[in-house]
Parts: C-alpha cells; structure tokens; sequence
C-alpha cells in the first residue's frame, strides 16, 4: 500500500469491536471519554452540544458517527486538539481552559486576602492577577491544584507588583 493510501480496512464496520461506525477503536472511544472528563461529565456535553446525552455515549462507545462540529466544540471546550481526537497525536499547542469556579475561587481567596491587609486593586493589578491566577491555575493541575497554595503564590506575585 502507498503511504499516502488509507487503509479501506478501516472503512469498513468495525464488527471486531462490535461497532458499526467505520473508522472507530476502542483507542479513539478512550480519547473521546477523556474529552468528556475533562469537560465535566456526558450530561455536561450533551448540554454543550444541545443532544441527549445517550448519543454522546453512542459516539464514545463507537455506535455512532460524531459530527464534526461536534468533535471540534469538544476538543475547543477541553483545550485539546482535533488532531489529537481523531488520532491520539498532538500536532499543535492550544490553549487551556480553565474551570471557572477554580479561577473564582481562587481570586476570592486572593481579594480577601488584600482586604484583610487594607489594599485595594487597580484595574491593571486585578488584570495581573487574573493572568497570574490563571497561568498558577494551569501548571498546578498536575500538583494537584490545591486552591489555597495557587492563591497563597497569587498573592505573593501580585504582592511583588504593588
């Protein structure tokens, strides 16, 4: 076969994985299901996507064909790529969402924090410490993204720039 051929096996129904969507593997239904997780949870996709949330289950378990618009709304809502959806490779950074009661959370922390201290933000330090948040936000899910420490280094950076 030609490298740049695909292979018409693929086309075919995925009878082996009791499926009848052409194309589907249980390696692409994991991607997919962790795109749902990362969003929140399947009924949280179906809203997204305005379907009932059996057919979101459908596309994951391979019993029926995502629609494109709706594997892109995915992978733009859980901050991966489409490439990576459709073939587990990541071609290109995107950028990250943020759970928004996270980020709230955490600011709230930080605000009180500064009125208990007597200080009071201007509209480009509250700026800085929304990007500050953010950015501590994403490098400590790995941590763990314990809430009180990302608002403890917060406060502590936007302390440095006041």
């Amino acid at each position: 076969m030609k490298e740049n051929q695909m292979d018409k096996g693929n086309l075919e129904p995925n009878i082996k994985h009791g499926t009848s969507v052409p194309g589907w593997t249980p390696e692409l239904g994991t991607r997919i299901s962790s795109t749902i997780n990362e969003i929140g949870s399947i009924k949280a996709v179906s809203d997204l996507l305005e379907v009932k949330a059996e057919q979101v289950s459908k596309w994951r378990d391979g019993r029926a064909r995502m629609p494109l618009h709706a594997a892109a709304t995915m992978c733009h809502t859980a901050g991966c790529s489409l490439d990576w959806l459709v073939t587990g490779i990541e071609t290109g950074k995107q950028a990250q969402p943020v759970n928004l009661d996270e980020m709230q959370n955490v600011i709230e922390i930080v605000l009180t924090e500064l009125q208990l201290m007597d200080k009071r933000l201007m509209p480009p330090e509250l700026a800085r410490l929304c990007t500050v948040v953010y950015e501590l936000v994403l490098t400590s899910r790995a941590e763990g993204g314990d809430r009180a420490r990302i608002a403890r280094q917060a406060l502590k950076l936007v302390g440095n720039g006041t």
